[in-house]
């Protein structure tokens, strides 16, 4: 963050905590018509930009021992402000240590790398795997693009639109938590391991991380989706833009040429796709609506030439350039800062497969800078299903707060009060529709209608609270699944399970079939926690012998490791033995 960011940071933070409205709205004006970046929209978050995180919590710590202290964040930003402005005068190198992060859900970080560029040969041997017109282009579509405020007021308008999203028991807004792109720690320099081969047991280079709790629900569901294109042999259905892995090898983040996640961002962007085509398949419009941020249209097409030109030893020109891809990517609050979005309507897949080849949504969907992809993916899904049908249609007649006691299951909106995501929002992402049961079809209880999943869905769910027998999974969302990788619920987390490979996915979706392994059986899963450090692979393996069941606590499982509970709903009887391989249980 340059001197002059943390200016106008300060500036803006000392008018809103003294009430100079109009002075503010004036700066605000001022600072749009010359050009000046609102990087942050919250104190916390300057102070872990400028790295003074630690100096708060200490002038805190002195508070409490009544010890002369700092009153505020803004006088800690401040006499950081009065340090580096001095430390600038006396060394200009001191730049290169300030790094610029968002909270632990959304991150920036700008850092210096000692990576050279990669050799041309190098580079020329990866691009050849790739058609090099491939997403090249802006975002194209047939259709009008509109304001996604316009779009919401024409269908449904903004009091449905809250409604569907928040409910009215919690506030009506995504949380911060919410903000970050689907990427995977070997896309930064900073987090990516020393050898970055592709493999299973090597999770930093195929798991979507996870920055703080909130999207879990979400990532969940697309990191299932993506097993299938990362290990079973499905040929991805997007490609990777090229132009998008030569700004990963030259300025961007100065990755070598071989250290490109491309399995990784192919395979989120097929899952993406995967689920987008599927919500559509279910909308009364015939239409997706993709959600983008207004920025999109000053996306530079001529990216890669302005990366190329930066050496990776100008450390402050890559700052600035940093600065302004991220400015043009977009990082504005979609609830709000509504103004600031727009919607792309794709009416077939081919048009969905357009748009998500393009190099700006590549770049919006897998780089780590911090990013709003994950609230616009979640209203585009929404807006796609529709507001009307998710609540006149999808929505349960139980939801109307006057049924039992809460499991935590079902809500009457897409988030939780926790900030989590709804069980109506993750069957929305498995199945393209918000139903907040996981039973098959459609029962009735006690004179309610209770809507369940009506078809099979391509990756499955298991719940905790089937292992405690408050609900059942039906077929369609288990044992019938078209592909046996699963999202695995324990109360206030989703985490993903799938085969280790096409081997293994052959022979569980078989068992599964049959509901029967007739032969004992060994293979191997894959536990994927997306808030783990991922250092390593957890690797189960599984014994399987004699007929499929599911088994819960009642029947007397009493494993203290909730995975190893929600196998057992999903392979009960048939199960001889879990073994974590060394690895120490999740309980």
């Amino acid at each position: 963050m340059s001197i002059q960011d943390m200016a106008h940071g300060i500036i803006r933070e000392y008018l809103k905590l003294h009430d100079y409205t109009e002075a503010y709205e004036a700066f605000e004006r001022e600072a749009i018509h010359r050009g000046i970046p609102k990087l942050f929209s919250k104190r916390l978050e300057m102070l872990e930009a400028v790295g003074i995180t630690a100096q708060f919590r200490e002038e805190f710590e002195k508070k409490k021992r009544g010890v002369p202290h700092l009153e505020t964040s803004l006088e800690v930003l401040i006499k950081s402000y009065k340090e580096a402005s001095a430390s600038e005068e006396k060394e200009v190198a001191q730049a290169r240590r300030i790094r610029r992060k968002r909270s632990q859900g959304i991150h920036r970080t700008i850092e210096e790398t000692a990576t050279s560029q990669p050799e041309a040969p190098q580079l020329e041997t990866l691009l050849s795997k790739y058609q090099p017109s491939e997403g090249s282009g802006e975002l194209i579509s047939p259709h009008s693009i509109v304001s996604i405020k316009d779009h919401i007021a024409a269908n449904g308008g903004f009091p449905l639109f809250k409604s569907v999203l928040f409910g009215t028991k919690r506030q009506a807004t995504i949380p911060d938590t919410w903000y970050q792109s689907l990427f995977c720690l070997s896309l930064s320099p900073k987090t990516k391991p020393k050898k970055t081969s592709f493999s299973v047991l090597h999770p930093k280079s195929w798991a979507i991380h996870q920055r703080e709790g909130g999207p879990c629900g979400v990532i969940a569901v697309i990191q299932a989706r993506a097993a299938k294109y990362l290990f079973h042999g499905a040929k991805p259905r997007v490609l990777a833009s090229a132009t998008l892995i030569q700004a990963l090898t030259i300025g961007l983040q100065n990755l070598a040429a071989e250290d490109v996640p491309v399995p990784f961002i192919e395979a989120v962007l097929s899952a993406i796709y995967d689920t987008l085509e599927l919500v559509l398949k279910w909308s009364p419009t015939g239409r997706a609506y993709l959600v983008v941020p207004a920025t999109h249209r000053a996306f530079a097409r001529d990216l890669l030439q302005q990366l190329s030109s930066v050496a990776p030893s100008d450390t402050v020109a890559r700052q600035q350039l940093l600065g302004d891809i991220h400015g043009r990517l977009g990082l504005a609050r979609i609830v709000e800062e509504i103004d600031d979005f727009e919607v792309i309507t794709a009416s077939s897949p081919a048009e969905i497969h357009g748009i998500l080849s393009s190099l700006f949504y590549q770049f919006y969907a897998i780089t780590a800078f911090p990013s709003s992809f994950i609230p616009a993916l979640v209203v585009s899904v929404i807006l796609t299903r529709t507001l009307r049908e998710i609540a006149a249609t999808d929505f349960d007649s139980s939801n109307n707060g006057s049924h039992g006691p809460s499991t935590g299951l079902s809500s009457d909106s897409l988030f939780t009060n926790m900030n989590n995501a709804s069980m109506e929002l993750v069957n929305l992402f498995i199945h393209g529709k918000a139903v907040a049961g996981t039973h098959d079809g459609v029962v009735t209880c006690d004179g309610f209608t209770l809507k369940g999943i009506d078809t099979p869905t391509d990756v499955g769910l298991l719940s905790i609270y089937e292992y405690y027998n408050y609900l059942t999974i039906g077929d369609n969302l288990k044992w019938g699944v078209l592909c046996p990788c699963f999202v695995l619920f324990n109360e206030a987390h989703y985490t993903s399970l799938f085969p280790i490979d096409k081997a293994a996915m052959d022979t569980i979706s078989t068992g599964l079939a049959d509901r029967m392994f007739g032969s004992r059986k060994e293979v191997d899963v894959i536990y994927s926690d997306s808030l783990d450090d991922q250092s390593e692979a957890v690797r189960l393996t599984l014994t399987l012998e004699g007929p499929v069941t599911c088994k819960r606590e009642e029947d007397g499982i009493r494993d203290k490791s909730f995975v190893n509970q929600l196998i057992y709903t999903l392979f009960g009887t048939s199960i001889v033995s879990i073994s974590w391989n060394g690895a120490e249980p999740y309980l």
